[in-house]
């Protein structure tokens, strides 16, 4: 995650500022772009790989897979059987 201006890359967390019903929230978005401050995804290490159709309907890459990033809640309402799970899947 990086700080930017660009729409496309900008988080969803960004993007609902601007969808919000509230003007000051929206002024937020508007301030943040202009400033170059909106949180966006960091590009610079993403492969662009071709892609190629099997025979079911899933489209994989081509080469080795990158990094898998996952976010993993550990607080304490998840803690026994749900954590377990969690991390098994």
């Amino acid at each position: 995650v990086t700080l930017s201006g660009n729409w496309d890359t900008m988080l969803p967390s960004e993007a609902q500022l601007l969808a919000a019903k509230s003007p000051m929230l929206r002024t937020l978005h508007h301030a943040r772009r202009i400033e170059q401050s909106l949180l966006c995804y960091d590009r610079s290490s993403w492969l662009q790989d071709d892609s190629k159709t099997t025979g079911r309907s899933e489209i994989r890459p081509l080469g080795k897979a990158g990094p898998l990033i996952v976010c993993l809640d550990t607080s304490g309402s998840m803690m026994g059987d749900r954590e377990l799970l969690s991390k098994a899947l």
